[in-house]
């Protein structure tokens, strides 16, 4: 992260059809996934589909009963802290690649959003 790891800022990206706010969040070079940002969902997940796509290029490591941890992410080309994310019907009912929830924002004390241009910044 930028400034030696107490800032993150991206521009978040609006899905053209369901208006869900998008983190692009990228497994190192292997892969990139559409996180939609769900402030109402206490923990992170991704859709069976993920799970199957990722699983089949070995980019999940288990952490537990539908429970698996991401590694070597990026936002915006900065890197972020792994990230345990669970299977999710819910997101696999509405097609969501995944969504970062509240364990996610709560890795930071601060959390900036300019509406109008969808730049966000969060920091420590």
């Amino acid at each position: 992260m930028a400034d030696g790891g107490r800032e993150l800022s991206f521009h978040l990206l609006l899905h053209p059809t369901s208006w869900w706010l998008i983190v692009p969040l990228g497994l190192g070079d292997e892969a990139s996934l559409s996180m939609v940002l769900d402030t109402g969902a206490p923990l992170s997940g991704i859709s069976r589909r993920t799970r199957d796509g990722l699983a089949e290029r070995s980019l999940l490591i288990p952490h537990g009963r539908r429970h698996y941890l991401l590694r070597d992410l990026r936002i915006a080309g900065q890197p972020v802290p792994d990230l345990v994310v669970r299977e999710s019907n819910r997101l696999t009912e509405v097609g969501a690649d995944g969504a970062v929830g509240l364990d996610f924002l709560n890795r930071f004390t601060e959390i900036h959003c300019h509406i109008p241009s969808l730049w966000v910044t969060l920091r420590r």
